[in-house]
């Protein structure tokens, strides 16, 4: 994951909202992140070459908690 924002704005085109609308450490969840659109970034994800955990993005579902497991992975 190669920028700051890019993050955000992959999981607000995921939930359909307004990038500045995501705050780093809300609850994805609680914006209505399903575990079939978080499969979604995974895969993506993946394809790109970074070997995201499921159950580490599910644990602690924030922005701020996803951007330090992609920058461990990558």
């Amino acid at each position: 994951m190669s920028g700051h924002e890019e993050l955000r704005d992959e999981v607000a085109g995921v939930l359909s909202l307004r990038p500045e609308d995501i705050e780093e450490h809300r609850n994805l969840a609680d914006l209505g992140m399903t575990s079939m659109e978080l499969m979604g970034l995974i895969n993506r994800w993946r394809k790109r070459g970074l070997q995201v955990s499921f159950d580490t993005l599910v644990e602690q579902p924030t922005l701020a908690a996803w951007r330090k497991h992609l920058e461990a992975v990558s």
